[in-house]
C-alpha cells in the first residue's frame, strides 16, 4: 500500500488562541468527526482546536479553504483531501492508518461532516470493522437555522440540496407541506427565485425563512410566505450567499387524493416506477389508500408515453 501518513513528529502539538500558545492533549486513536465555522473562524470549539493539532492527520475536502483555519490558530498538522472523486482510493489508506494507531480528523469545507458532504462511506466502513470513531460536534448550518426561523422547533427534517429541476423540486416542496413540522433545505442563490415559484405554486400558504450568510458579516432572515419573499428579493434584485431554507405548513389539514400536490408526486414518481408503485408510494407519504390513486397513476403513465 502507498505511503499515506506523514512523518509524525515527537515535540508537542499545539495551537494559538489571540497570541496564547496552548499545547494540546493527546487525542485517542481512530477517526474524529471534527465540525467546523460555517463562516466566523471564531465559532470553533476548543475541543474541535485541541482535536485538529493533535492528529496524525487531517482529512478534508479542500486543502485550500481548511487552511485558512488553521493558519487562524497557527495549527500545522498535515493535510490530505479527502472527497467524492477520490474517497474510493482513499478510504483503504485511512482504514490502514487507523487500524496501526493513528488519530486521523475528518473536516468538511464548513459546518458538520457528514450533513450534505462525503464523509458517510468512511464512517460506514469503520463501522463495519469495529474502528473507533470519535466526534467533536459544533457549528451547524440547519440546526442555526432553525434556531432563528422562529418557527416551532419540537419537530423538524433536515433533506439537504433542493433538487435543481422544476419538476422534481415541485414533489420535495410538496412533501414539506404535508410534513407535521419544520423542513430545512440547502439552496443556490441562483436558484432561489426558481425554488419560490415552485414554491408559490404547491405551497402558497407555508410560512418559509430565508437564513443566509449565516455566522458571517451580512447574516440575514428573511421570514414570508413564497410570494411575499419573491417580492422582497426583487426589490432587491436578488440575494447572495450560502441559504439555508426553514418551510413550516402551520397546520396540516387532510388531503384530498386528487390535490394537485398529489398529482404533482404521481407525475414525479412514475418517471422511474411502474404505475403501481408509483401509486403506493405516494399514498403510503399522503396518507392516501392505494386504490385511491391507482387510475390517476395509470392514467399519467399512458399520457407520458403520447
Amino acid at each position: 500500500m502507498p505511503v499515506f501518513m506523514p512523518e509524525t513528529s515527537e515535540t508537542p502539538s499545539d495551537f494559538v488562541i489571540e497570541g496564547n500558545k496552548i499545547t494540546c492533549r493527546p487525542i485517542a486513536p481512530g477517526l474524529h468527526i471534527t465540525a467546523t465555522p460555517i463562516g466566523n473562524l471564531a465559532d470553533i470549539t476548543l475541543r474541535a482546536l485541541n482535536t485538529l493539532a493533535a492528529a496524525d492527520l487531517i482529512l478534508c475536502e479542500d486543502t485550500r479553504i481548511t487552511s485558512r483555519l488553521l493558519q487562524r490558530y497557527q495549527i500545522i498538522t498535515p493535510m490530505k483531501p479527502y472527497h467524492d472523486h477520490n474517497g474510493a482510493k482513499v478510504r483503504p489508506m485511512v482504514i490502514e492508518a487507523i487500524k496501526t494507531g493513528k488519530a486521523i480528523a475528518l473536516v468538511s469545507d464548513a459546518g458538520t461532516p457528514l450533513v450534505s458532504d462525503p464523509g458517510f462511506k468512511l464512517v460506514y466502513e469503520l463501522r463495519q470493522q469495529d474502528l473507533p470513531i470519535h466526534m467533536s460536534p459544533g457549528v451547524s448550518a440547519p440546526i442555526m437555522a432553525l434556531a432563528l426561523c422562529a418557527f416551532p422547533s419540537d419537530r423538524f427534517q433536515f433533506c439537504g440540496f433542493l433538487p435543481p429541476k422544476s419538476a422534481a423540486r415541485s414533489t420535495i416542496l410538496a412533501q414539506a407541506g404535508t410534513f407535521a413540522g419544520v423542513s430545512l433545505f440547502f439552496e443556490s442563490p441562483k436558484r432561489i427565485e426558481k425554488c419560490l415559484t415552485d414554491a408559490a405554486k404547491v405551497i402558497p400558504d407555508a410560512q418559509i425563512a430565508i437564513t443566509r450568510e449565516l455566522t458571517k458579516k451580512f447574516e440575514e432572515v428573511i421570514r414570508g410566505t413564497a410570494q411575499e419573499l419573491l417580492t422582497i428579493i426583487s426589490q432587491r434584485g436578488g440575494l447572495k450567499g450560502e441559504i439555508t431554507l426553514a418551510i413550516w405548513p402551520g397546520e396540516i389539514k387532510a388531503i384530498a387524493p386528487d390535490d394537485e400536490r398529489v398529482t404533482a408526486a404521481l407525475k414525479e414518481a412514475i418517471k422511474s416506477m411502474p404505475a403501481a408503485k408509483a401509486a403506493l408510494e405516494v399514498a403510503k407519504h399522503y396518507g392516501l389508500q392505494k386504490r385511491q390513486l391507482y387510475d390517476t397513476a395509470v392514467a399519467l403513465k399512458n399520457a407520458a408515453k403520447q
